[in-house]
Formats: structure tokens, sequence, C-alpha cells
């Protein structure tokens, strides 16, 4: 993956905020105090992430340390995370994570990023939410999601690995995609990728069928949007689609069109949660269901994001079959569905996260011991080994 100077020149009208307002944290680990240890690193099994404080800071503010031991590495996972802090320096947006600083001691590169209190989604699922989280911080997080995938598409990437667990959420209401090592950039905006990401396995419940099929026809940036629809119901839900199949087997039933459908009662609160206008409005943008909804998804390819007004439909759209027939990131940020939770946020018309996620606690003290005593987002999921704050 390359990005030299020209290409950043060229796109750099898309930039969204301006490099200079970030602030810049010194590369030497004598310029921190490292707490308690607070989780691994999914796919890289040689890393660990630590709570961490800067020296030079008298605000308090904490950081997330990521300890990565260099011997351990495969050569694939090297150049992943050289790939990975080169994106993090270079692309600019609030919902796509960011690092500070990157520095090598002894054998270990750190890490430092921002701290997201809350951790990941797939974390709050774990710890609490083990039927899935409120549907309207699921509309809210995803509406994130879109933001920091329209301007990843703009910018020519594609991400490869859009999940709950590349999702990270903020006591104050921010929501951050990471997983940057896995993305892929086009180098014209008409081109198809060809090549299967690294270190994929884990993913497969999430990819799309034309990145699993391996064939001559190639993938862009609507396998990210298979992914979204992927992960909407694995938010709701708390379970992931495909995930108990073989490999052949979900090949087969993604190939085949199957859509996973959303419980009523997540369709029911879909329409009496806080998000709805009235209770006599049967949609989420106030629009009634009419017989034209329920037509084939090929008859409304052109107008897709004029009729998505509910979770269910959102979902319909992004696991089409065809990549061509799904939406578009932009067309998904300028859906009914979207526009309501935009206006929803602006006016403050909802509950706050540390509201809708009680009773899970998110970390605000810096730490030296283990985590007990209270119960926070990473109870229990360190000593299970399961994955804990994937960047």
């Amino acid at each position: 993956m390359q990005v030299d100077s020209e290409e950043e020149s060229n796109r750099s009208s898309i930039i969204v905020f301006d490099r200079e307002l970030r602030k810049v944290l010194p590369p030497a680990i004598d310029s921190y105090n490292i707490g308690c240890k607070f989780g691994l690193a999914g796919s890289f099994s040689s890393s660990t992430l630590w709570i961490a404080k800067c020296k030079e800071e008298d605000d308090g503010t904490l950081y997330m340390a990521r300890k990565t031991e260099i011997d351990k590495l495969s050569q694939t996972e090297m150049t992943n995370i050289q790939d990975e802090m080169k994106l993090s320096s270079f692309l600019n947006h609030p919902c796509i994570l960011f690092s500070y600083t990157s520095f090598v001691v002894e054998r270990f590169i750190w890490s430092i990023f921002p701290l997201y209190d809350f951790g990941s989604c797939h974390d709050l699922i774990v710890a609490e939410f083990h039927n899935g989280l409120p549907i309207l911080l699921v509309s809210m997080v995803l509406r994130s999601v879109i933001l920091a995938l329209c301007y990843l598409h703009k910018m020519g990437f594609i991400h490869r690995a859009v999940k709950g667990s590349h999702i990270l959420i903020s006591s104050e209401g921010s929501v951050c995609l990471s997983g940057l090592r896995y993305c892929y950039k086009l180098d014209d905006v008409n081109e198809k990728a060809h090549c299967f990401p690294s270190n994929a396995v884990p993913l497969f419940p999430w990819l799309a069928p034309e990145i699993l099929q391996q064939d001559l026809c190639g993938y862009n940036d609507r396998a990210d949007i298979y992914s979204l629809g992927i992960t909407a119901v694995e938010l709701v839900t708390g379970a992931i689609p495909f995930s108990k199949l073989r490999p052949t087997e979900l090949l087969l039933q993604k190939v085949k069109g199957v859509v996973p459908q959303l419980p009523d009662e997540a369709l029911i609160e879909d329409f009496q949660c806080d998000i709805s206008l009235s209770s006599s409005q049967l949609s989420l943008d106030g629009i009634e269901q009419t017989n034209d909804m329920m037509c084939e998804p090929h008859s409304i390819v052109h107008s897709t994001h004029k009729r998505i007004r509910s979770m269910q439909q959102f979902v319909d759209a992004c696991l089409r079959g065809d990549p061509n027939a799904r939406p578009s990131a932009t067309q998904l940020k300028d859906s009914p569905y979207m526009k309501l939770v935009k206006r929803k946020l602006k006016e403050r018309d909802c509950c706050t996260f540390l509201e809708m996620l009680r009773p899970i606690s998110p970390i605000r003290e810096f730490r030296t011991e283990s985590l007990d005593g209270v119960k926070h987002v990473v109870d229990g999921i360190v000593e299970s080994g399961d994955e804990t704050w994937i960047f």
C-alpha cells in the first residue's frame, strides 16, 4: 500500500479537520506512566494494550498504549503495522482511529492511541449486552461508521474489516472506526481490487461474497457496505451471522443471497424507541410503509437511499448479493433513516451513551492495579482470552 506525497496533495481538499489541531506526544517511553494491562490487541497475538498517561501533561488525559513484541511478528504482520502507522498519520477524520506517535524501545513497538473508555461494541456485547445493544445506540454508531466509510472511500481506500470489534465508543458520545491495517488502496476510482486480505480467516463472517469468491471480477468499496450490514445485525442481536458455518458453507450462503433477519422485538423497538417521531407514525422518517417498498431489490436500485426507513431495510440494502445493487456510503448517509438519527443527535433528543450503556462503567481513572471491584467493559474478557480493544 503506497501513499505518496503527490497523491496526498491531490486529495488534501477532502481532509475533514486540520492536522495542526492534533496534539503531538513525545516518542519516548520515559515520557509516559504505564498503568494496568487492558487486554490483547486482536489478531496480533504479540500485542498487549495498556492504560497510559503522559508525564508532560497536567490534565490527566488517559491514552491507550499498544506494546508489540517485534520478534513474534511475521513479515506480513510487520508490514500491516507499518501500513497502519502510515494511514494513521495520513488520514484525518474524527470517526477514524489515529495514533499520536509510535516508537521502538528495545524489542518492542509502542503506539499511543486515544482512549475510547467504553471499548469496542464487541466488548460491550460480551461484557453485558449479550442479546444486542439498544437499537437507538446502534443507529447512532452506524451513522458514525458510515461517515468514516464516506471519507475512506473518497480517499480511495477500502476498509475490508468493518465489524463490531473495530468500532470504538467513548462515554462522551464519540464513535471511531479502527482496523486500518486491513485497508487497501485503489489507484483509480473505477479500479477493482483482487488481492485477498491477509490474516482474513477471523473476518469471514463479515466479508462480502465477492471478496470470498476471489474471481476475476474483483471487488470495490461496496464490499464495505456488505460488512456494514453484517455488523448491523451483530450489534442489534449480539450474534455474528454465519459465524458457526464452515468456510465453504458460509460462502455458499452468501453467494445464494441469504440475508439475516432481525428479531421482531428489534423491529418493534425500531419504531417505538426515542428515535420515532410519534406513536401514530409507522416508520422512522414518518412515511408510511407502502407496497412498493416490498418489491424486488432490482426494481429499487436507483432510489435505494430514498427507501431505507427501518433497520431491517438498512440490512437488506447492504446485504444485496450484487455489489452494484448496494447503496454507496454516501447514499446511506443521506437516507431518511440516517437523516433522522442526525437530527436527533443535533437536537440532543436522545439518551447519552452513559445512560444507554448502564450498568457498564467507562474507564476514567489511571490505574496501576487490575480492574477489579467495578463492572467495567473489560471485566472477564482478558481472563477468557477473547478479543478486547481491537486496534
